[in-house]
């Protein structure tokens, strides 16, 4: 696998990127996810699953923060949409998801993995008051 993991302040809409999160397996694109932590809309979940689908992505995921903001009425026609078309979603909130990433690992080295989500946020070009909150939640 490579992991590219794009800047928190590019624009999804200028860059080459498709997702904040692109995944490749054997040089090939693979899937991506969109990271928001902040209001958003089905128009907004609609273009970042878009440009996941017609990149022919096996599936794409949506991930949202503690202050995104949106109304689940207006989002589940989208969700649903790309049900029909067999495209996987997920859609989750931040802290369910690493749950369930979390519980993937098994023999978690919770020094190593700190070092690397600190090594990711830099990456990224994360926000100070980010990156303490992320420490925060992780150490809980």
């Amino acid at each position: 696998y490579q992991i590219i993991v794009h800047n928190t302040n590019e624009s999804g809409a200028s860059s080459k990127e498709i997702g904040d999160i692109d995944i490749f397996y054997d040089e090939k694109y693979y899937y991506s996810i969109e990271v928001k932590d902040k209001n958003f809309t089905a128009e907004d979940l609609d273009f970042a699953l878009n440009k996941m689908f017609v990149a022919n992505a096996a599936s794409g995921g949506f991930i949202y923060g503690p202050r995104a903001k949106f109304d689940m009425n207006s989002i589940s026609p989208c969700l649903e949409a790309y049900d029909r078309e067999k495209f996987i979603v997920i859609f989750e909130n931040i802290f369910s998801y690493l749950k369930h990433m979390l519980m993937t690992i098994t023999n978690i080295d919770t020094l190593i993995f700190q070092s690397k989500l600190s090594e990711t946020a830099a990456e990224m070009n994360i926000k100070e008051i980010t990156r303490r909150w992320v420490q925060e939640v992780f150490s809980k």
